[in-house]
């Protein structure tokens, strides 16, 4: 009684076969779906769990700090192996940012809009605007993981809502359930 067991491969356009467990009892379909539909915090658990999952190339950019500097008018990121001084400019192709460590915007005041655009996940714990002009909303997202232990607003930043107003500092810090310090 020999029964045919070979599990199924599947080939994607490198020469990489990516091979499902015998023991699957879940359809292909469904892990296509599961690949395709992810959003970016389940599909990088999905990648650590099953190499089926696993992209030919990643599509985020880990930053671990992400800083704008004004002198040739773009984004600068750090990530967390390189000494200090090493920069790497963001390229217009690098829409899929997922951030952590620190978020430092300085001068330009309505850079963030910019930014927001180009985030898919933010798990900043350290925040530091310095004249900037911030929509409620904007910052919502930039503290909806929250992880912000820091944030630093120096100059005339301002976080304001819909109507240009100046939010209460009440509804601020409810976006940060793990606040250690502020700095206004």
């Amino acid at each position: 009684m020999s029964s045919n067991t070979s599990s199924p491969s599947f080939t994607f356009s490198s020469d990489i076969t990516f091979t499902l467990p015998l023991n699957q009892c879940y359809p292909t379909n469904i892990f296509k779906w599961m690949k395709k539909n992810a959003k970016p915090r389940m599909s990088l658990k999905l990648m650590q769990i099953s190499k089926y999952f696993c992209y030919q190339r990643c599509p985020y950019l880990f930053t671990h700090n992400l800083e704008w500097f004004s002198e040739d008018d773009a984004f600068y990121y750090f990530h967390s192996h390189c000494y200090p001084n090493t920069r790497k400019k963001m390229k217009n192709s690098d829409k899929n940012l997922w951030l952590t460590g620190l978020l430092m915007l300085r001068q330009y005041p309505y850079i963030l809009p910019k930014l927001i655009k180009c985030v898919i996940v933010c798990d900043v714990t350290f925040i530091h605007f310095e004249q900037q002009q911030i929509d409620f909303n904007d910052f919502k997202i930039l503290t909806a993981s929250g992880s912000v232990e820091i944030l630093h607003c120096y100059g005339w930043t301002k976080i304001v809502d819909n109507f240009g107003e100046i939010s209460p500092l009440e509804d601020i810090l409810e976006c940060l359930p793990n606040l250690k310090r502020l700095v206004l």
